[in-house]
């Protein structure tokens, strides 16, 4: 039982970081005339998969939102201090490749 409340607790923590991550995520997509810097930074393999897709889908939206619960759920499961550098160490590739010229369609 202790497992399944570590696990929800961290899970908690995810879901609670997702509507502030959108939201600046959101904003620096400038309707589509911004810069999408924070978006990029925070929801990198989203962003790396629009170089299939062309734009932002909806299943790339639903994407973005299980992102950080996913994340907090990992943390809870296995131990958490491995998990969360794994999980930044990937987390910074995705960034760093989305700031590389794999994204020519959002901003520059």
């Amino acid at each position: 039982m202790k497992t399944h409340q570590r696990q929800l607790k961290w899970l908690l923590i995810g879901a609670v970081c997702t509507p502030f991550a959108l939201g600046a995520a959101i904003a620096s997509g400038g309707a589509g005339h911004g810069d999408y810097l924070f978006a990029k930074c925070l929801f990198p393999y989203t962003m790396l998969l629009t170089s299939l897709t062309g734009t932002i889908t909806y299943p790339l939206i639903g994407l973005a939102l299980v992102q950080f619960p996913l994340y907090g759920l990992a943390a809870g499961s296995f131990n958490a201090t491995r998990t969360l550098v794994f999980l930044l160490v990937l987390h910074t590739i995705g960034a760093f490749l989305c700031f590389s010229s794999l994204l020519p369609n959002f901003g520059k």
